[in-house]
Formats: C-alpha cells, structure tokens, sequence
C-alpha cells in the first residue's frame, strides 16, 4: 500500500513536469509567431519604393520566407498540441488549467497570424499582377501617343495610327 502511494506520488510530479514542459514549448512558439507576425505587419506598414513592382516582388519574396517559416511553426505547434490535448485528457494537475489556457492563446495567435500572412499573400500577388498590366497598358499607350505625335493631321481613317 506504501508503495502504491508513493507511485501515485511520482507519477503526479511526472505528469505535473510534462504539463510543465508542454507550457513552455508552447511559449515557445507563440513567441515564434509573434515574431512572424511583427515581421509581417512591419512588411504591411513599409512605404512603397520608387519602383513599385521591384518593391512588391521584394516583399512577397520575404513573406513567402515568413510564411514558409509559419508553416514549419505550425506542424511542430501541432505536435505539442497532440501530446497536451493528452495531459489534459488524463486526470487534472495544478497547471493543467495554465496549460489549456496556453494552448488556447497558442492556436488562436497561429491562426491569426497564418491568415494575416496569407491574405498579405493574395493581396501582394494581385498587386504585382495590376501593376504588370498597368505597366502593359502604359507601352501600348505610348506607342499609340508616339505614333500619334508623328502624323501632322489627325487621320480620318484610325488604321493610320495602328501600330
């Protein structure tokens, strides 16, 4: 019986260190994902440079590397979130309630962050996209205003001025 006791003992200071230890792997990573987000919402709030489409591909490069970095913080989260969805099945520790209530914070930090880098994504590849065709619009347009400026009379036929 003394035994028994003693097990049950060493097995609550067990558990209590593993509930511990999956607290501070959690903080862990949410500090990683606070890093991934301020570097993301520093990215967001950068002015845009004289050359706007260099500018754009410039920062979607370094938010993929963001993003990439997310993605490897979110399958080691989902690991430790395995292993404390455990400890706070099995019976209640004095830290088990710390422990819910990282793992909480934890998983809504990651999900907003991965959206926010996400939709910065999407926004940042439409971006490039309206300035290629911008860009695009700009030549045809000179061409037109050039050819435009090497005739005398504005024509009364417009296949004068096709280029």
């Amino acid at each position: 019986m003394h035994a028994c006791w003693m097990l049950h003992i060493d097995c609550g200071e067990q558990d209590e260190s593993v509930c511990k230890t999956y607290i501070t792997h959690l903080r862990d990573l949410r500090l990683q994902i606070e890093d991934c987000e301020s570097r993301t919402v520093a990215r967001i709030r950068e002015p845009v440079d004289k050359d706007p489409l260099k500018d754009c591909l410039q920062k979607a490069t370094g938010q993929k590397k963001v993003h990439a970095e997310l993605e490897g913080i979110k399958k080691n989260l989902d690991k430790v979130v395995v292993k404390a969805e455990e400890v706070l099945a099995s019976p209640e520790q004095s830290s088990t309630p710390v422990l819910g209530s990282e793992l909480e914070v934890t998983l809504r930090k990651m999900d907003h962050t991965y959206s926010l880098s996400s939709v910065y994504l999407e926004k940042l590849n439409t971006i490039e996209v309206v300035i290629r065709n911008t860009q695009r619009a700009e030549d045809i347009l000179k061409k037109y205003e050039d050819r435009l400026s090497e005739v005398y009379k504005v024509p009364k036929d417009t296949k004068e001025v096709e280029i």
